[in-house]
Parts: structure tokens; C-alpha cells; sequence
């Protein structure tokens, strides 16, 4: 699961990037995409941090 997390922290990156990018070239969405991509970015920190995975007991 932390896998995924750092996949979700990497997506969000590279969203917050193209955010800027469509952001200073004036394209239409830059904002919501730079947004997006902070969300992600924090979800993915969270879920690779701050949440424990749950013991596998059987």
C-alpha cells in the first residue's frame, strides 16, 4: 500500500507541475490542475506517513 501512496505523491507532483506550466502559459484549467495535484500530493504524503497499515493477523 505505501507503493501506492508514493505513486499518488508523484502523480500529484507532476499535476502541480503541469499546473504551473498551463498557469503561466495562460491555458484554461491551469488553476484546477495545480489544485488537483496539491490534493494529491497531500493524500499520497499522508497515506505514506502518517497512516499505519493494519497487522495481517489470521
Amino acid at each position: 500500500m505505501k507503493v501506492g501512496s508514493y505513486v499518488v505523491a508523484v502523480v500529484g507532483i507532476l499535476a502541480i507541475i503541469a499546473g504551473i506550466v498551463l498557469k503561466v502559459t495562460g491555458q484554461a484549467h491551469g488553476l484546477t490542475t495545480l489544485g488537483a495535484g496539491a490534493v494529491l500530493l497531500i493524500l499520497g504524503l499522508v497515506g505514506a506517513f502518517v497512516l499505519k497499515p493494519k497487522s495481517q493477523e489470521s
